[in-house]
């Protein structure tokens, strides 16, 4: 049974990250700044040094996201819509801007006035079910519409993401399939769109801790991504505590837990940024980085059920001394492992560079919290879990430790 003193500095760690000068800690925001300067200051308490490389517990780095930066409005008429559960950007595609237009409905399947694309902003009222976004986006710039409404059913919220285009050319939104049914019999409406989006590139902080081991021939990285989406102005708090505050939060236990070990390694604590906008401060750590790196261990959206009983690692199995290794101390605990590889969390750009990396993340099996949403918030967590995982990854790091003192049994060591 875990104890109250097992969660407390976790708990402490998370209301900090989740609290409203964090402001959501989207990269390049102030918000951000003041948790990369929490995280330097907390590695600085707990006996860490700053990497002999880097010089400083604070690493620059840049990031290119899409981020807004006043209130998004949508209106038909004098009828206004409630931003992320009405509408919301598709960052992924869409530029900002202020304008407005004559409404164009285009219903699958039935023809319309081609006449009528140029200057109008275009309702796609159904979205069929292989829909081309990408496509649809570059065929409308060609005939000169100035923006898009597509529908994109019922949720509770549209999930939030800061994943943006170098060369955006329309604002392109979700709307909410009743308010797309509610504006199919408002064709040739006036509507007006205001979305100050930007896509561009700011500078952005990794936090990164060094302990060195008793050899220096081998480091193990253990990170967990800090950004997150920041709060939308006028509008919904993220304070993204499933993702990634409860990753945060067991990295830096950890921290305190391995000060004081021998270990036949050094560590490398990271706390990275840029991960919602495609994993951008793991890759330029990996870049950064002068020495080579024996492997990573990353930590992301965990600490949704205790107990802790379906996992995943990032491998599709194990099929060699790193997964296997994992498979070891989850074994122990009776935790299963989902075998599967992943493409969203920053053990990808360790992988992709040839490193072998773990993805620890959780599979909870009731899972009512959206991440990506206003719901993602300190109460989701379940401390208890967190105090597990962090139990769970010292052992692997044990494990390791006897793996690389054990001679000839696992090749990517040695």
């Amino acid at each position: 049974m875990t104890t109250i003193g097992a969660t407390s500095g976790l708990y402490e760690t998370a209301v900090k990250l989740t609290s409203k000068s964090m402001q959501g800690r989207l990269s390049g925001s102030i918000g951000a700044k003041n948790a990369a300067n929490y995280l330097a200051d907390q590695l600085n308490q707990i006996g860490y040094r700053p990497y002999p490389g880097f010089g400083s517990f604070l690493v620059p780095i840049s990031v290119f996201a899409s981020r807004l930066t006043g209130e998004a409005k949508l209106s038909a008429g004098a009828e206004f819509f409630q931003h992320r559960t009405d509408f919301a950007e598709f960052n992924r595609v869409s530029s900002g801007g202020k304008l407005e237009g004559n409404l164009l409905v285009i219903k699958d399947g039935i023809p319309f006035d081609k006449d009528r694309l140029k200057d109008s902003i275009v309702l796609i009222q159904e979205r069929p079910e292989d829909f081309d976004l990408e496509g649809t986006v570059e065929n409308a710039v060609i005939n000169g519409v100035k923006a898009l409404l597509i529908e994109y059913g019922e949720p509770k919220y549209f999930h939030k993401t800061v994943f943006g285009p170098r060369n955006p050319s329309i604002p392109v939104l979700k709307v909410r399939r009743s308010i797309a049914d509610k504006l199919s019999a408002a064709d040739g409406a006036t509507i007006k769109i205001d979305l100050p989006l930007l896509n561009n590139e700011l500078p952005c902080q990794n936090v990164i801790g060094f302990l060195p081991g008793y050899k220096a021939d081998h480091t193990i990285v253990v990170s967990a991504h800090y950004d997150h989406l920041g709060d939308d102005p006028g509008g919904f708090r993220y304070p993204g505590a499933i993702d990634n505050v409860s990753g945060v939060t067991t990295v830096l236990e950890l921290a305190r837990k391995l000060i004081d070990s021998k270990l036949p390694f050094n560590i490398i604590i990271a706390f990275f940024s840029g991960e919602e906008s495609g994993l951008n401060g793991a890759a330029q750590f990996i870049e950064q980085f002068p020495e080579p790196i024996t492997a990573a261990i990353n930590i992301d959206c965990i600490g949704q059920e205790t107990p802790i009983s379906l996992v995943r690692v990032g491998y599709e199995a194990p099929n060699h001394w790193l997964p296997i290794a994992a498979k070891k101390v989850f074994d122990k605990s009776g935790i299963e492992i989902k075998w599967k590889e992943f493409g969203r969390e920053d053990s990808v750009a360790f992988r992709k560079k040839g490193i072998p990396a773990l993805g620890l993340g959780q599979f909870p099996l009731d899972n009512k919290i959206s991440i990506h949403t206003p719901d993602d918030q300190l109460d989701a967590l379940q401390f208890e879990a967190l105090a597990s995982w962090v139990e769970l990854t010292l052992q692997l790091i044990t494990e390791l430790a006897e793996d690389l003192k054990g001679g000839d049994n696992h090749d990517g060591l040695h």
